[in-house]
């Protein structure tokens, strides 16, 4: 802990991305904390508290999650990241509505963003608009064709539509 006090808020940062990949999340955010009480500028202190945020939301505590992310938000307004995992957060809770207008707000960032194309494709989907979910779940499928989640997630809307067929053809892309 003394160890840390010195470090500069960076390569503090860093530590705590250590801690929460080896799920050491009590430690990541003790480390956090350190890191939004100093005199750290306004997008390393951002990325602190988004991944913070994401700590919180491998937590399933979806409300001080969100309220986390608002704050990054505030800090870094065009961050992809942080919108993608509000959005998430938000659709978690049902709010589809609001995590599908921050997901778009995200792909609009940059429409080649696995995670944020994603996320909205998966609200979408929730919502019952299959016909643009599935062009999301495309997108994802050409930005990452080894992700198996968007052809998994078209099988499925090709079954809910009576689309046996493609269902197939979405399932046989996961083999």
């Amino acid at each position: 802990s003394q160890r840390t006090a010195v470090l500069p808020s960076n390569d503090l940062l860093q530590l705590a991305i250590e801690d929460a990949q080896n799920q050491h999340f009590n430690k990541a955010i003790k480390k956090i904390s350190k890191i939004t009480k100093s005199k750290a500028g306004s997008v390393t202190k951002a990325k602190a508290l988004s991944l913070h945020g994401a700590i919180l939301i491998s937590m399933k505590q979806f409300d001080k999650a969100i309220s986390v992310l608002k704050r990054a938000l505030a800090l870094d307004p065009s961050d992809q990241i942080v919108l993608t995992h509000l959005a998430s957060c938000y659709r978690q809770e049902g709010n589809l509505e609001t995590s599908i207008s921050l997901a778009r707000e995200a792909v609009g960032f940059g429409h080649r963003h696995f995670w944020a194309n994603m996320e909205l494709a998966l609200a979408l989907m929730t919502q019952k608009h299959f016909d643009e979910a599935m062009q999301y779940f495309v997108e994802c499928s050409e930005i990452d064709a080894a992700q198996l989640d968007p052809y998994l997630n078209l099988g499925d809307i090709h079954l809910k539509e009576g689309r046996p067929h493609e269902a197939i053809k979405a399932y046989d892309c996961l083999l």
